[in-house]
């Protein structure tokens, strides 16, 4: 199975992309006055060099400083100054673009990053340490007593269509309903038949003389779902700990002030004396970049926040124990179905064959075939 890049990893790849494409335009423009001189061109601005600097060949070329400018030494010297014109170039194109870059493209990034930070610290509020550990035991087993979108929900709180087409599946694999030319219909014969409350729920979508789009009410789903994890003892209510806001709060209130202190006392770099001249551009381009994180940190921690309360005020289910339990082994399933199944070309008509494993690789996103073949009649 061909692994995705996860968003995080687009993301980083288009900031790069930004970068790159700006050097480029700078390095080309620095560069344009480049050409190629002639002998006699470069014969006076060595001797212009060395005049205004006595050790200029000692230092730049690495021969003693009383060495006759041929035109046989010239001709050797003067690729070694290209080559050093380009690199100076290529290093000073470098700190501009990221000048650039951070004046241009970071107000922008603190506006976005609060998304990623705070779905991160939602992560860590929802899920526990065994979700982020990459060895994890496999687990073989059918869990039999729960349905696809409760196993679904306790393992990333999210719910996708993929979730539903489980759910339809499991009717299918029950004989409650068909799913053939692309209409549902349910199964008379069948009426009788124990199911779940979501399941009832879902078959109120289908009409008696069959339905071509099933288009399920996506919030009212959703609380069917926890009702129903809930009523198995898998999923429970918590309170975020208000004490974490108040310590974030404070640890980042003392970070800005650190660094607005820093990066305003010019006295402080009034007395770095560099040496170097590109140490001064590294230096001014950092000084820029703490401007720039004094100015919208503040906008960047109350977004964060903000997006985070919110999803915590309409969200607020972890797991239980036994929750834990449950996901566990479904993490073990998933493994096992991703590493020794051949599950991921299977199609919807083997359904009598794979049954609840063939379910299991729609909720794990694994078998695309089958997804493929519902998700036009599927629709929040």
């Amino acid at each position: 199975m061909k692994k995705r890049l996860s968003f995080k990893a687009w993301v980083f790849l288009i900031f790069f992309a930004i970068f790159a494409v700006i050097y480029g335009f700078v390095f080309m423009k620095l560069t344009a006055e480049l050409r190629d001189e002639s002998l006699a061109e470069f014969r006076v601005e060595m001797e212009e060099a060395i005049e205004e600097e006595p050790n200029f060949l000692e230092e730049a070329f690495d021969i003693p400083n009383d060495t006759e400018l041929t035109d046989e030494k010239l001709e050797e010297l003067k690729p070694i100054a290209m080559k050093k014109a380009y690199l100076g170039i290529a290093l000073m194109g470098f700190f501009i673009a990221l000048l650039i870059y951070i004046v241009t493209v970071v107000p922008i990034a603190f506006f976005i990053l609060p998304i990623f930070t705070s779905n991160h610290a939602f992560k860590k509020y929802k899920l526990n340490k065994d979700d982020f550990n990459k060895t994890k035991d496999y687990f073989r087993d059918v869990l039999y007593e729960y349905n696809p979108s409760e196993l679904s929900y306790i393992d990333d709180f999210k719910i996708d269509k993929n979730t539903l087409i489980a759910d339809l599946l499991m009717l299918e694999n029950k004989k409650v309903i068909t799913y053939e030319n692309g209409v549902f219909k349910k199964n008379k014969e069948q009426s009788g038949a124990k199911l779940n409350s979501i399941e009832k729920y879902l078959l109120n979508f289908i009409n008696d003389k069959g339905s071509n789009v099933i288009k399920i009410d996506y919030l009212s789903y959703i609380e069917k779902i926890k009702s129903c994890c809930a009523e198995h003892e898998l999923i429970e209510k918590k309170e975020f700990p208000k004490w974490r806001f108040i310590v974030e709060a404070i640890v980042s209130i003392l970070i800005y002030i650190a660094v607005k202190l820093l990066i305003f006392d010019f006295s402080l770099l009034e007395k770095i004396e560099f040496t170097n001249p590109f140490l001064g551009i590294l230096a001014f381009t950092l000084l820029v970049f703490g401007i720039m994180t004094v100015m919208f940190y503040p906008m960047y921690f109350i977004i964060k926040h903000v997006i985070l309360y919110i999803r915590l005020q309409t969200d607020n289910y972890v797991r239980t124990n036994k929750g834990d339990e449950i996901n566990k082994k479904l993490e073990g399933l998933k493994l096992f179905i991703r590493d020794f199944s051949i599950l991921e070309g299977r199609e919807k008509k083997e359904l009598i064959l794979w049954k609840e494993y063939l379910i299991y690789s729609v909720v794990f996103n694994i078998n695309r075939k089958v997804i493929d073949e519902y998700k036009d009649s599927v629709k929040f």
